[in-house]
């Protein structure tokens, strides 16, 4: 079965995916606040993928919320490109962050990463914007605002990548395809090498 199948995702349900440390810096109880409200308003399922030490933290909150049929917490998995070519969103509230590989690899899966506008986060946004200035407003959050952003973030993301409903992948396959060029050209080690040996 396709991971979106074997998760429970319904058709016609938005999935979004979050990897990495589940630890208190990543700002993962702010995503579960604001998952609360996208989910007041559109049909999705949250995929949680890592362990740490707020996994038992993070698993409480979920039922405290209501929110475990809509929410999956897995340990750590070894399908996640299959997992981040079957999502339509990749949601990154990091809080402090160097060089975000996750970030880079959901963009080499040709995935629309949101993420909050600072430290390494903010470095591979303003890359994205001098190529896709439109894609990196989409991606650019406030991490004041975070919770009250990412609830119309990403239903506008939605409706930008899918403006003909889930049925039409038309232009998602063309945000996939300008997101893996960037992050290949400004982010792989063969692409950093190339602009090194030529630059302009």
């Amino acid at each position: 079965p396709t991971p979106r199948s074997s998760l429970g995702v319904p058709q016609g349900s938005a999935l979004l995916l979050w990897v990495g440390r589940l630890d208190p810096v990543k700002g993962l109880e702010d995503l579960l606040a604001a998952f609360c409200e996208v989910i007041r308003h559109r049909p999705a399922h949250l995929l949680l993928v890592g362990e740490g030490t707020q996994k038992s933290r993070i698993a409480d909150r979920i039922q405290e919320l209501g929110i475990g049929d809509q929410v999956t917490l897995c340990g750590i998995r070894n399908d996640i490109e299959c997992l981040l070519k079957a999502c339509d969103i990749f949601v990154f509230p990091s809080y402090t962050e160097g060089m975000p590989n996750a970030l880079l690899e959901a963009m080499a899966a040709g995935v629309l990463p949101l993420c909050n506008y600072h430290a390494g986060l903010k470095d591979v946004v303003d890359e994205v914007s001098t190529v896709a200035p439109e894609l990196a407003e989409l991606m650019k959050l406030d991490r004041s605002r975070f919770v009250h952003e990412l609830p119309d973030r990403i239903c506008g993301a939605l409706e930008f990548l899918y403006p003909k409903g889930f049925a039409e992948h038309e232009h998602r396959l063309s945000v996939a395809k300008t997101l893996r060029e960037i992050a290949v050209e400004r982010f792989s080690w063969d692409g950093i090498a190339v602009r090194l040996l030529n630059p302009t």
